[in-house]
């Protein structure tokens, strides 16, 4: 489990984690230098645990990132498989044993499942997440530039997916996103059509920025996701005439050009330069969209 900074939450993540229902499992409790005393209430609650279960409390001496400290647990964990949880969402008690079976029997390197949502405020979520791909197909095409594949927090990953590739950019991508991909290059993707956990929905980024700087920092990710694809296929084995590989070029290229968009010089871009007609297209795009959301306004 990781947890940052989720103190109104952790303590009935921990509980369910420690009340799975299976054969004894390794858990690991690894807070993220959290400030707000989300680790010491960990350490509260396993100090007086007697299960079944082998525990281990750990804390990062600083705060690393959600990525960073992914691949610190994919190190420590002695399992090839790797049942993910967060500090504010809740596991069923059968959640483990559920995935641990699936994964026996099909050998998936990615299982996920589905999930009860719930907003902060402990109302029924939207349930927005059986919107994304996964939960409708698994066409490689489509996952190469989709941005919504399955509800990350249901996870569960083998070890492998990290280890055989590049390592995850450590800010600016969701971990999801890229471990998905990989998953589905190597056809090693099952779902449990079953809510395994309870969601908290994230209430969404409020504050001060400007909706034309957070476009900006959603289309970076983007074309950092896509690069990291892009890695990934080729790392994988994939040819530079497989169309997998020319689908995500042609879609750096029109990532670039719509983050040139809102540069403040867009001078003329390598992508621009390789690839001209879609580049402008990608201008052109973003501009009508801008000038779309300015009316609204």
């Amino acid at each position: 489990m990781l947890t940052y900074n989720q103190k109104n939450f952790v303590a009935a993540a921990v509980h369910a984690a420690l009340n799975q229902q299976c054969d004894p499992l390794e858990i690991i409790f690894s807070d993220d230098a959290s400030t707000d005393g989300t680790f010491n209430i960990i350490k509260d609650i396993v100090s007086n645990y007697t299960g079944p279960h082998y525990v281990k409390v750990i804390q990062n001496s600083h705060n690393l990132g959600i990525n960073l400290h992914l691949e610190c647990l994919v190190e420590t964990a002695k399992s090839g498989l790797i049942i993910w949880a967060a500090g504010d969402d809740v596991s069923f008690p059968n959640r483990a044993d559920q995935i641990i079976k699936a994964h026996n029997s099909t050998g998936a390197k990615l299982i996920f499942s589905d999930a009860i949502t719930l907003t902060s405020k402990g109302v029924r979520g939207s349930d927005i997440h059986k919107s994304a791909l996964f939960y409708g197909s698994y066409n490689l095409q489509q996952t190469a530039v989709s941005f919504a594949l399955f509800l990350g927090a249901t996870a569960a990953t083998h070890k492998s997916l990290f280890k055989s590739y590049d390592k995850i950019p450590k800010n600016g991508v969701y971990e999801d996103l890229i471990l998905g991909f990989r998953a589905n290059l190597e056809n090693s993707i099952y779902y449990l059509d079953m809510p395994l956990i309870t969601y908290l929905e994230d209430e969404g980024i409020t504050g001060t920025n400007t909706a034309q700087k957070n476009r900006k920092q959603i289309l970076t990710m983007q074309v950092k996701i896509i690069e990291q694809r892009l890695s990934d296929a080729k790392k994988f084995g994939l040819s530079h005439k497989d169309p997998i590989i020319k689908i995500l070029k042609k879609n750096q290229n029109w990532y670039k050009s719509r983050v040139n968009f809102y540069s403040k010089y867009y001078g003329i871009s390598f992508s621009f330069i390789y690839n001209p007609i879609r580049t402008i297209h990608g201008l052109l795009a973003e501009a009508l969209r801008a000038n779309k959301n300015n009316r609204h306004l």
